[in-house]
């Protein structure tokens, strides 16, 4: 295996880590904004 191609493999393999934890940090700020209109309209 060529390094080169070794490259694209890792670059593949960061660029899907980035994305789930790209996911998981827009789930995390969808709940927090849910729980924020939940405070506001149980006041």
């Amino acid at each position: 295996m060529s390094s080169k191609s070794l490259l694209g493999i890792r670059l593949k393999f960061t660029e899907k880590k980035y994305n789930q934890l790209h996911e998981a940090y827009e789930d995390l700020a969808l709940a927090e904004d849910l729980e924020e209109t939940q405070n506001i309209m149980n006041r």
